[in-house]
């Protein structure tokens, strides 16, 4: 979203043309979204009034929560802005349990376009005008935008280290079958093209989007582990910053190292 709003705001185009593609991206939004969602409700609310309603709202709502993960986003809201993990003996396997909590989301602006979102949403319900309903889909859509990416690996994470293998939340792989366990980045990707406010440069807007989203951009690193032979890696843990997920994967290498090690 952020660089696509630096591209449609460049420098190099002048006032008038910048103003003019935000008019035609509005009016097509408005004369195809807006009208798709007249019709839907025109012949919906029709028949089944404010109980079409309800369903809708309610649907906009629970997709987004269950189907792409903002759940995992809720159920850390609480958390540090910084991930962390323990390592302590686990009796039951005779090795060692890492249990990792992941980094929360970046609340700003996430947290002020959902509010708003709501409102509309809860206007929509009350009132009943479509209009309200494609204002609150803007504000939960673009806040999405900020939190949903890694949002599917977010949420607490337990991993054994034994010498009978790895074990994970969805996964078991013997510590022979073990081909490599790193870091990589699983979420929101902000350019790193520098850019620069004023008359001659990109909005304050568009600075502001690439702060938050480099916020975001921070906390969104897996630790993955993949098996001999396979090409598919499975997640041990998301959500992460990067100092926390490097200590986790020099942890976890060094205690399955141990656990390989024959007792002389």
């Amino acid at each position: 979203m952020s660089e696509f709003i630096d591209k449609l705001m460049s420098k190099d185009r002048p006032l008038w043309q910048r103003l003019l593609l935000w008019l035609v991206i509005i009016f097509l939004l408005f004369n195809t979204v807006g009208v798709a969602l007249f019709f839907v409700f025109e012949i919906f609310g029709r028949y089944f009034g404010k109980l079409f309603v309800l369903i809708l709202a309610g649907a906009t709502l629970a997709i987004p929560i269950w189907r792409w993960h903002l759940k995992n986003v809720l159920q850390t809201w609480g958390n540090p802005s910084v991930s962390v993990f323990t390592r302590r003996e686990y009796p039951a396997t005779g090795g060692y349990l890492f249990d990792v909590q992941p980094a929360r989301a970046t609340r700003t602006p996430a947290i002020f376009l959902f509010a708003v979102g709501v409102f509309f949403l809860f206007s929509f319900i009350l009132i009943s005008s479509v209009w309200f309903y494609i204002l609150s889909l803007i504000f939960i859509g673009v806040g999405c935008s900020f939190v949903l990416p890694g949002a599917r690996y977010r949420k607490p994470a337990r991993v054994s280290v034994s010498k009978q293998g790895i074990e994970g939340n969805d996964f078991s792989l013997p510590l022979a079958s073990i081909a490599e366990i790193k870091v990589i980045h699983n979420g929101l990707v902000v350019a790193e093209d520098p850019i620069m406010p004023g008359p001659n440069g990109v909005p304050v807007s568009s600075m502001l989007g690439r702060h938050w989203g480099h916020r975001q951009a921070e906390r969104d690193y897996c630790v993955e582990i993949r098996a001999e032979g396979n090409s598919e890696p499975y997640i041990l843990a998301g959500g992460l910053t990067l100092e926390s997920a490097t200590a986790l994967v020099s942890d976890i290498i060094k205690t399955k190292d141990e656990m390989s090690t024959p007792l002389s």
